[in-house]
């Protein structure tokens, strides 16, 4: 059976006991009476609290060592204990000196009592987290800042999302452009989706004359903004250089000689790959030339032709190397002939598994959708990948064009 201590002040025990605790443990150990006197400290908080010996401390208060806020606030905790009998644990106090400086510590308070259990004052023990606490500041400091810098660059990436919008079409050509009927000869539409809140995918579809609507497609490798930044320059190049060259092969060619030295500086390679492709509305032609890009598909209800990779020289992507030469291919066009033009995000798109959608998927729902409205057809299309790959955010950019000839 365990024999129950008497805490006696008189007991020899007790007095080893105490003598040991304020010797040995490091931290701020204090005894007060009812009006928050001190009555007995330990050596470590003789010399924290400035006293010139033990005995000297004796009958002071907190007022005597710490600013007037934090001996009021202090004062207020311990007469609270004496009041109520309940004990303020592991708070984590702000010490304020006369001199300016600024001390944390970890203090527990809890009522003192005599032999019969009447609260005679308090006792309590602090311990220095000011290291700790001073990093922890300084941690939330940064992560404070990081926060602010984040959310400013967020703000700035979602206006340049918001800018980037602009470069994709508004609106399509009509031929001829008297008519007013919406039965154009050409059809256009496009859809366009990022993975992130800006990409490197681009399209352009413009009037170049009077019979004829110039459609560039591009990619820029990568993603995010420094791709997006590389679309910001393909699309000034495209306003420039379509008034200019009416040849798919020369226009490529011309855009790169232009953004090849720009690229170049870049210290990690970077490259886009693009697709330019003329309407003649007048002969009812198409004429396009390809830098690295994915061959469009073409569908045809009576006559079910369908262009293939190999039917278009694909040539170098662009900004890879300063001479790059790229040929124009020339192909007839007949009534109905729907073209899906688009980027390989779509084919590439997984399904979790690293089963990717694959070309001959997407020519196989390109073919069930060919003969529906163009909107209705590339949403379809894109809704069916999201659908494959099980997922609202798809890994790259996407987007695509779709064409239609009415004849």
């Amino acid at each position: 059976m365990v024999k129950k201590l008497t805490w006696s002040l008189e007991s020899e025990d007790a007095k080893i006991y105490l003598q040991n605790l304020l010797q040995n443990i490091s931290d701020a150990i204090y005894f007060k009476d009812l009006k928050s006197r001190f009555v007995l400290v330990n050596e470590d908080c003789m010399y924290k609290h400035g006293f010139a010996s033990l005995e000297d401390c004796i009958g002071k208060t907190d007022a005597d060592v710490f600013s007037e806020d934090h001996a009021q606030q202090a004062l207020e905790d311990e007469q609270q204990i004496i009041e109520t009998g309940k004990p303020i644990v592991g708070i984590e106090e702000k010490e304020t000196w006369p001199d300016g400086r600024v001390t944390w510590v970890s203090t527990t308070k809890v009522p003192m009592r005599n032999e019969k259990g009447k609260i005679i004052g308090t006792f309590g023990i602090s311990r220095d987290i000011t290291a700790k606490k001073e990093a922890d500041l300084l941690a939330a400091e940064y992560a404070s800042e990081i926060k602010r810098l984040k959310e400013a660059m967020e703000s700035d990436v979602r206006m340049a999302a918001e800018l980037q919008k602009a470069f994709f079409p508004k609106s399509y050509p009509n031929f001829p452009p008297e008519d007013n009927s919406g039965e154009s000869r050409v059809e256009f539409a496009h859809v366009a989706e990022s993975s992130g809140m800006v990409g490197g995918d681009l399209c352009s579809i413009k009037k170049i004359s009077p019979t004829e609507a110039g459609v560039f497609l591009c990619d820029v490798m990568g993603h995010g903004v420094r791709a997006a930044l590389g679309t910001a320059i393909i699309r000034s190049l495209i306003e420039e250089l379509s008034p200019l060259e009416t040849d798919p092969g020369s226009f490529l060619a011309h855009m790169n000689k232009r953004i090849f030295p720009i690229f170049s500086n870049s210290t990690d390679i970077m490259f886009i790959t693009a697709l330019y492709l003329i309407v003649d509305t007048g002969k009812g032609r198409i004429r396009f030339a390809s830098a690295g890009h994915p061959a469009p598909i073409q569908y045809n209800r009576e006559h079910g032709r369908n262009l293939k990779p190999t039917d278009i020289p694909k040539n170098s992507a662009l900004a890879l190397f300063d001479n790059s030469e790229y040929q124009t291919t020339f192909r007839d066009l007949r009534k109905g002939d729907t073209l899906l033009l688009f980027t390989d995000g779509i084919y590439e798109a997984s399904d979790g598994d690293n089963t990717q959608f694959g070309r001959k998927r997407l020519a196989q729902v390109f073919a069930e959708n060919a003969e529906k409205p163009l909107p209705e057809m590339i949403n379809n299309i894109l809704a069916y990948v999201h659908e494959f790959s099980r997922s609202e955010e798809l890994d790259d950019d996407v987007c695509l064009v779709g064409l239609r000839w009415n004849g």
